[in-house]
């Protein structure tokens, strides 16, 4: 579960995502598919898949949710940005 800018994600017992609150950007419309972590920031999301790509959804303002290529151990969504870990240990940041 995370809390981001008036809105929350979450994944459910089954493995899929819930979001909701405000929804401007798109922020809780989220995507289909089994999730093994999620993070929210202030109006987007991130989640690795379980075939541990990533899926990033809301505001594209700064470029936090261009597509991402690869696979990956960990994300987490900032306020205007996104970092992840990629499966190589490496850090990006976009």
């Amino acid at each position: 579960m995370s809390a981001g800018g008036l809105f929350s994600l979450a994944i459910k017992s089954d493995n899929t995502l819930a979001g909701w609150g405000a929804n401007g950007a798109g922020q809780t419309t989220v995507p289909t598919g089994t999730f093994t972590s999620v993070s929210a920031g202030s109006s987007h999301g991130a989640a690795i898949r379980t075939d541990a790509t990533l899926a990033l959804w809301g505001s594209n303002a700064n470029g936090q949710t261009t597509a991402q290529t690869g696979t990956y151990l960990a994300v987490a969504a900032g306020g205007s940005h996104t970092i992840a870990i990629k499966a190589d240990g490496t850090l990006k940041g976009w």
